[in-house]
C-alpha cells in the first residue's frame, strides 16, 4: 500500500542507489521504508519532464553562406533562429530564454563570461548534432549531456542518497508493472524531488545481498558451456555500516541443479529430500534457470556478489537464459522488459548492454 511509504505531509522519502533511461524519462531503483513493517522494500520512481540545457553561444556579425557579413547579432536574431531550429527538429514544447556564463574549459575562441541564449527541451526529442553552427550562433554547449547528468547537477547529487519527493509531484497509478520493485510511483515534476540534508540523520537502508556460483560442463556437440548448477547465499537486510564477519551473519542458501546426463546418480533423489528447501532437482536447464529466477525473484536482493560474476557467470547466464527462452529472464534486473536488447551477445560492445539488464540490481 502506497500509503505506508508516506510521511504525514504525503511525501516519501526514497533512497535511491541505481538507475536507468528509457525513452527520454530517468528511472531510478532504491528502497522506501513500509511503515506499517517497519522494513524497507524495493521501490521504483519514473522521473518525467526533465529537461534538455543547451546554450547558444551569439556571433558579433551574422554569417551567411560560410561568410561574415557585417550585420550586428541582437540576442532576438538569435531567438529566431534557435526557434525555427527547434520547428525544424519537430519539438513545438521548448522555452527560451538569455542568461550569462562563465567558461572555463579549453577552446580558444570562447570567451570568459558572455550572454548565451538557454533553450530548455525535453529528453524524448532527438539531440541536437554537437557541432552545429548557425547563421547567429557559433557553438552550442550542452548538446550531448547525458539525462542523469542533467538531473544529479541539477539537484545537487553526489551519490546514492536519501531524496524527498513532494506529496503533489507523485503518482502512485500512473506506473504499473514496469519493474520487479514492491512500489512503483511516477514523477512528473521533478522540481518536487529534493536531497534530505545531514541535518535528517537518515542512515543508509539496509540491502540485502545475494552471492551466486555456477557450475557448468561443456556441451562438445554445439561448443557451448552449459549450467548443470545455480547455487545462491542470501544475507536479509544488510547494514552497510556492519562490520560482522561474513561466516557470523545469517544467512540462507539454495541450490538448484539438474543432472549431468539422463538422470541422477542412484541414491542422489533420497540424499537431496534431507535438504528440502535448500536443494531443489530438475529435470532440464531450462527448469533450472525458471526455479533459480523464481527464488531471486522472491528474495528480491539490491546487490548480486559472485567470484569473477562480472565477466564470467553473469554473462553466461544472460547467454542460457536467451538460448533456453526462459521466461522472465529480465528478473535478473529491476526492470521489466518485453525483449532482449538486439546487440546482446555480438562481442566486446555487449558489455555495457548486458550491464543494464540488471539495473535496479548492483553488480
Amino acid at each position: 500500500d502506497p500509503q505506508h511509504a508516506q510521511e504525514e505531509d504525503g511525501s516519501v522519502r526514497f533512497f535511491w542507489f541505481d538507475y536507468t533511461d528509457i525513452n527520454g524519462g530517468l528511472c531510478l531503483f532504491g528502497k522506501v521504508k513500509d511503515k506499517s513493517t517497519g522494513r524497507f522494500v524495493s521501490a521504483f520512481v519514473k522521473v518525467d519532464n526533465i529537461m534538455r540545457k543547451l546554450f547558444f553561444l551569439p556571433r558579433e556579425h551574422r554569417r551567411k553562406h560560410g561568410r561574415e557579413t557585417d550585420e550586428e547579432v541582437e540576442m532576438g536574431d538569435v531567438y529566431q533562429e534557435v526557434d525555427g531550429l527547434m520547428s525544424k527538429f519537430n519539438v513545438n514544447m521548448h522555452k527560451i530564454k538569455p542568461c550569462s556564463r562563465k567558461y572555463a574549459f579549453e577552446l580558444p575562441d570562447i570567451p570568459k563570461e558572455a550572454d548565451y541564449l538557454k533553450l530548455l527541451y525535453p529528453y524524448d526529442k532527438q539531440p541536437l548534432p554537437m557541432d552545429i553552427q548557425g547563421e547567429t550562433f557559433s557553438h552550442v554547449f550542452g548538446t550531448n549531456t547525458a539525462l542523469f547528468e542533467q538531473f544529479v547537477l541539477w539537484k545537487n547529487i553526489m551519490g546514492p542518497c536519501w531524496l524527498k519527493i513532494d506529496a503533489n509531484s507523485i503518482n502512485f497509478n500512473a506506473v504499473k508493472n514496469a519493474s520487479w520493485c514492491k512500489l512503483e510511483m511516477l514523477v512528473d515534476k521533478p522540481q518536487g524531488i529534493s536531497t534530505l540534508g545531514d541535518t535528517d540523520n537518515l542512515d543508509a537502508p539496509p540491502l540485502t545481498l545475494m552471492s551466486i556460483a555456477l557450475r557448468t560442463k561443456l556441451n562438445e556437440k554445439d561448443n557451448k558451456q552449459e549450467i548443470l548448477l545455480a547455487s545462491a547465499r542470501i544475507y536479509d537486510s544488510m547494514s552497510l555500516s556492519d562490520t560482522t564477519a561474513p561466516e557470523k551473519l545469517p544467512c540462507k542458501t539454495f541450490t538448484v541443479m539438474r543432472p549431468n546426463g539422463p538422470d541422477y546418480p542412484v541414491g542422489f533423489k533420497t540424499d537431496a529430500e534431507k535438504y528440502r528447501g535448500n536443494i531443489q532437482l530438475e529435470r532440464s536447464e531450462g527448469a533450472l534457470l525458471s526455479k533459480f529466477l523464481a527464488l531471486l525473484d522472491r528474495n528480491d536482493p539490491d546487490v548480486l556478489i559472485g567470484h569473477r560474476l562480472d565477466d564470467v557467470d553473469y554473462s553466461l547466464l544472460l547467454n542460457r537464459m536467451r538460448e533456453c527462452r526462459t521466461p522472465g529472464w529480465h528478473r535478473i534486473g529491476r526492470l521489466k522488459r518485453h525483449e532482449w536488447p538486439k546487440n546482446i551477445g555480438k562481442g566486446g560492445g555487449s558489455f555495457f548492454v548486458e550491464r543494464q539488464l540488471a539495473a535496479g540490481r548492483l553488480l
